[in-house]
């Protein structure tokens, strides 16, 4: 028979374990929330709805690209300052003002929307017309450096030649964590990579910011030999504008999951999952290993896709996370002074197998060239980011890719 004693040591190791399962669930909620969970910004501001938005410290670098992008002090090569969040003011939208502004008023407009001294827009309406010639020698090169990296894209996704059952990996996100291949997950794993014999003549890589909606781009988008789409993205509704033919297609499983799907709680959030998958074909990218607090959600969605017979055109590939800190180590020492955004990375992959590379949908300000008022997502009503990345440093960059012959940018309507 227990003694007294002993009753209240058992009583003692049950509370402490309970709390400490509390605390373990509360904490990991919030990371889930934040979706930044090693990533810490010092400024909040409020946006348009309200609802405060971490805003990034600025940044000096001084770093060369291709031997032709100079940043310095926050300004690029052409002397024109970086483009800053252009989300965290949105007073000018009206969305029923027609008027014609005169260009002193627009340079002004223009300014305030970007938050900071953006490149003439004239320059980059010019771009549309301007004719585009493909850059090979600079794109070898381009190739060439992320190899120093240790970025080939041979590594960027896990298979079974790469990886076996029992070993340890780090997450891309969490540098001090590690996870198991264990032999389920190894048993999702494609014998070879995707990309390990294929080259492409022409791809498109779609984003997903307003400036789609009536873009009439969809010919353009699916006449390519492979598509790559950002964060399975609707597609249905929108056929005109963005087409319909996908091969490969990120998923950010946290948010995802988590804000559409309800963390696929009960069969009918995995059925209507299910439905939006049917619209893909091809591959779909999913950060296993990304944020260790979102590997749970990472396996439904893996198990879901090798069990479901709903989804025949549909197969999963992992994201090596090795090859995602590459990636973002590459990038970080030329300009980047966040953690890369999901649709860099996509573009990275698609410079590394693509001849010519072609970008819609990949526009960061709540205005297009001529100032009307855009959409944040072409297919949802979502107030602007959470500046856990700077996508208009990435959209700086990616503007002198083009003028580079790197990739070709598209940011008006599609003839």
């Amino acid at each position: 028979m227990l003694t007294k004693k002993w009753i209240r040591v058992i009583v003692t190791v049950v509370l402490f374990v309970v709390l400490v399962r509390v605390y373990i669930k509360r904490r990991t909620r919030k990371e889930e929330k934040g979706l930044e969970l090693e990533i810490k910004f010092p400024a909040l501001v409020r946006g348009r709805s309200g609802a405060k938005k971490r805003i990034p410290p600025d940044y000096n670098y001084t770093t060369v690209f291709n031997d032709k992008y100079s940043f310095s002090n926050g300004k690029n090569a052409n002397g024109s300052s970086l483009i800053q969040d252009s989300w965290r003011s949105r007073k000018f939208v009206n969305p029923v003002d027609p008027k014609v502004i005169d260009p002193e008023a627009e340079a002004t407009m223009w300014m305030e929307i970007t938050n900071h001294s953006a490149p003439q827009i004239e320059e980059m309406r010019a771009l549309v017309h301007k004719r585009w010639t493909a850059n090979r020698e600079g794109l070898l090169k381009f190739r060439q450096q992320l190899e120093e990296f240790k970025a080939s894209v041979m590594n960027a996704t896990l298979t079974q030649n790469n990886t076996r059952p029992g070993q340890k990996i780090r997450y891309s996100l969490n540098r001090d964590a590690f996870a198991n291949i264990t032999s389920e997950i190894f048993s999702f794993l494609p014998k070879e990579s995707l990309f390990s014999k294929v080259k492409f003549p022409k791809c498109s890589v779609v984003g997903a910011s307003g400036i789609l909606v009536n873009s009439k781009c969809s010919e353009q988008i699916d006449n390519a030999d492979f598509v790559f789409r950002c964060n399975l993205p609707d597609l249905k509704g929108f056929e005109t504008d963005v087409g319909m033919k996908s091969n490969l297609t990120t998923i950010n499983t946290i948010s995802i999951i988590a804000k559409r799907y309800n963390f696929m709680q009960t069969i009918s959030d995995s059925k209507k999952f299910i439905r939006t998958l049917q619209d893909f074909h091809g591959y779909l990218w999913m950060p296993l290993f990304g944020l260790k607090s979102g590997l749970s959600y990472s396996m439904r969605v893996a198990r879901l896709l090798h069990q479901s017979k709903d989804i025949p055109n549909l197969k999963l590939i992992i994201g090596n996370p090795d090859h995602f800190s590459a990636v973002q180590d590459f990038w970080r020492t030329r300009f980047l002074s966040t953690r890369i955004s999901t649709g860099l990375y996509v573009v990275t992959l698609a410079l590394s197998v693509c001849d010519e590379t072609n970008l819609y949908g990949f526009w960061p300000f709540s205005r297009d060239l001529n100032l009307r008022p855009l959409k944040y997502h072409y297919y949802d009503d979502l107030d602007g980011p959470l500046a856990v990345h700077s996508f208009t440093e990435e959209f700086s960059t990616m503007l002198n890719m083009h003028k580079d012959g790197l990739l070709r940018m598209h940011f008006d309507k599609c003839s």
